[in-house]
């Protein structure tokens, strides 16, 4: 039975918490009022047809300037661990309509599907780096040694920001997703260094015609399309997104293969890798729960009213696992009719910009991963792998793995 009043939801340390905490969701209905560990309300969507509503429904909106005076337990004070992307700055994902349009497109160029594949040579040869140093360390971690670094190296090649600045501000971006509270003197202190690492290189004059993102952003500041504040709200944006969902998808879409060889197998076949990809970020979103969305008026979601000024997330970990969608949700399969329903990079008019840079980056991972070392393998259950405390931007901590026996190193 749907409860009428908020029930207590913390996914906790591992994915084997995170599951029952998801799944207990789901059983209570399609809308669920929840307090999340922080003490926020918020309501859950936890159904693939309405959660794919939600996302494509202009009513629900990104900017809280839209919003009525919130509450108390809304994120203005006190602050909450995930809402960072929500109240910093002023981007495309906190804004709404025209402003969102007009931010996206300032972006846009560098993630087209031709742009990222002109990448695919430099992300297999960082990909390939990686694994040769992997395979000196002593105990390898496939989240420290690959995971994380490749997605950092390869966005900041697509940025335009120099590996040292981009490893810098993707640590504090680390330390921020970690469940901090961002009003908290450590995560401000935090957050104000990033801003100040991304500032030293979006200062820095580099248009026209410099094919990066940051060049397309200081050419749309010159033109007065965009202001600096913007800019620089972009830039952290596009980290702050880019950087650890590719790596959990890795992670995550490692740990996955170990456990069904015939996925592996369609893996490095080149005419199925994609739709494994594909089943890989369905099968475990990167993002457990959809960007923080309000409702400005009063409003009925599935019977429940929902009143105005609340927080609307939809669960995209039960979304994506809905049997009224996908027929055996918990398995690989290529041989979906519909293969690119899922909702992992969102849906509507702010479906993931990076869609295409991260498909590329995770197949290329994935693969030369497991080219490399065919027999690669966990070296811990997956059930002992412990993963951040935040919410939205939720990640594996640590991933030892065992490669041998390998073939040649690459």
């Amino acid at each position: 039975m749907t409860p009428t009043v908020p029930i207590a939801f913390d996914p906790g340390p591992s994915e084997v918490t995170a599951e029952a905490a998801y799944d207990s969701l789901r059983r209570l209905g399609p809308v669920v009022p929840v307090q999340l560990p922080d003490g926020l309300d918020a309501w859950v969507v936890t159904e693939y047809r309405l959660g794919r509503s939600v996302l494509r429904d202009p009513f629900f909106v990104k900017d809280l300037h839209r919003v009525p005076r919130p509450s108390s337990r809304a994120p203005a004070v006190p602050r909450h661990a995930d809402d960072m992307l929500t109240v910093e700055g002023r981007h495309m994902l906190n804004t709404d309509g025209a402003d969102h349009r007009r931010l996206r497109t300032t972006v846009a160029d560098r993630f087209k599907k031709t742009a990222v594949a002109t990448r695919e040579a430099e992300i297999t040869g960082i990909a390939r780096e990686l694994l040769g140093s992997m395979a000196r360390s002593a105990v390898p971690d496939l989240v420290r040694d690959y995971a994380h670094p490749l997605p950092e190296r390869v966005l900041g090649h697509v940025l335009g920001v120099p590996a040292d600045i981009m490893h810098e501000a993707a640590t504090r971006l680390r330390f921020l997703g970690g469940g901090q509270n961002p009003g908290s003197p450590p995560a401000r202190r935090a957050y104000n260094d990033l801003v100040d690492v991304v500032r030293s290189v979006t200062d820095v004059p580099r248009f026209p015609g410099t094919p990066t993102v940051i060049g397309d952003l200081q050419a749309a500041c010159h033109d007065r399309r965009m202001s600096r504040r913007e800019m620089l709200s972009q830039v952290l944006l596009l980290m702050a997104a880019g950087i650890t969902s590719t790596g959990t998808a890795i992670t995550a879409g490692t740990i996955s293969l170990t456990r069904q060889a015939s996925a592996l197998h369609a893996l490095l076949d080149a005419r199925q890798a994609e739709l494994v990809v594909e089943e890989l970020v369905r099968l475990h979103p990167p993002f457990p729960f959809s960007p923080w969305r309000f409702a400005p008026h009063k409003t009925s979601l599935a019977g429940r009213t929902v009143p105005a000024g609340a927080l609307v997330l939809v669960l995209l970990a039960t979304a994506n696992h809905d049997p009224a969608e996908f027929a055996e949700p918990a398995m690989i399969r290529v041989d979906r009719p519909r293969p690119t329903s899922h909702l992992s990079f969102g849906n509507g008019p702010h479906y993931c910009i990076g869609v295409h840079l991260a498909r590329a980056q995770v197949r290329i991972a994935l693969q030369s991963l497991f080219r490399a070392y065919p027999a690669l393998r966990p070296a811990i259950e997956h059930t002992d792998v412990r993963w951040t405390a935040s919410l939205i931007d939720r990640t594996p901590v640590s991933l030892p793995v065992a490669l041998h026996p390998p073939c040649e190193t690459p």
